[in-house]
């Protein structure tokens, strides 16, 4: 049986990588970890033997990210992929990466060990968690008004 991913490239220019780079521990439908080093300014990622990391993924792309240094930043970009990237569990189309993210792109993940780069800010919860939190606060805020009202209106009965 083949390898489940190949690099398709063998040197890195340092040069180019501006002293940020990256290392992506892929992890495909098998189970099989592969690292492979950021060796270019832009990776590509996907199904096909044309990317720079091809992974045997039938619900991955042909070409379905990209992965590219941008002014000292990893950035990962969505090249119109049929089932998206996912970012830490959120969907992104284009997003910078830190060190520590997980990629999920069909049923691959992803790891990125960002080198000389920053860790991921700790932005407090996430946009579905607060929204999560704040319409559970609204039901109960209600449920208690409802209920406040309820018991006011019958003890006005009472007293007619």
């Amino acid at each position: 049986m083949g390898e489940e991913a190949t690099p398709k490239t063998e040197m890195i220019n340092p040069a180019l990588l501006d002293g940020v780079s990256a290392n992506f521990i892929v992890k495909g439908p098998s189970g099989v970890e592969k690292a492979y080093p950021m060796r270019a300014i832009t990776v590509t990622i996907g199904r096909s033997d044309q990317c720079d990391i091809s992974v045997k993924d039938g619900s991955m792309s042909g070409r379905h990210a990209e992965i590219s240094k941008i002014n000292g930043e990893i950035r990962v970009k969505d090249l119109g992929s049929a089932n998206g990237i996912w970012l830490n569990g959120e969907r992104v189309e284009d997003v910078e990466l830190f060190d520590g993210d997980v990629l999920r792109l069909g049923q691959t993940s992803i790891r990125v060990d960002v080198v000389g780069g920053r860790k991921r800010p700790d932005a407090g919860l996430s946009p579905r968690v607060l929204a999560a939190i704040i319409a559970g606060v609204l039901v109960l805020a209600g449920a208690g008004i409802a209920g406040g009202l309820y018991l006011k209106k019958r003890a006005q009965n009472r007293r007619d």
